[in-house]
């Protein structure tokens, strides 16, 4: 989300707007597992995966329900329109010049400068 905001100079204010958006639903669903384990139950942690009749008996309480909610609409922000954030500035990117290639010209002269090696024997 913060690489976003600094690209004012490549991307348009609503491109960079809808990475927010994607990165800030990413990180919802990141952030789910260890919200369960420290609001509902450390049952998802457990090494090895605990069979599935264990977690059906986990209590359906409001922080559960909640943490649901939390994975939908990081889901709908994050994974669903990750797609088309990665596809749409790549082509930005894509018909863009390297910007390797620009060296202004003090660099360069200052480049050849230092690069003047004579080999003594």
């Amino acid at each position: 989300m913060v690489a976003n905001w600094k690209l004012a100079v490549i991307f348009s204010r609503g491109l960079r707007w809808f990475g927010m958006v994607v990165g800030f639903g990413l990180m919802l669903v990141e952030m789910l597992f260890v919200l369960f384990a420290i609001f509902v139950s450390l049952i998802r942690l457990r090494i090895p995966a605990t069979s599935i009749e264990e977690v059906i008996l986990v209590a359906v309480t409001a922080a559960n329900v909640f943490l649901h909610n939390f994975i939908e609409i990081g889901s709908l922000l994050g994974v669903l329109t990750l797609l088309f954030w990665t596809v749409i500035p790549g082509n930005k990117l894509q018909k863009q010049r390297p910007a390797a290639n620009k060296i202004s010209p003090a660099r360069q002269a200052s480049r050849s400068k230092n690069n003047n090696f004579v080999i003594q024997q």
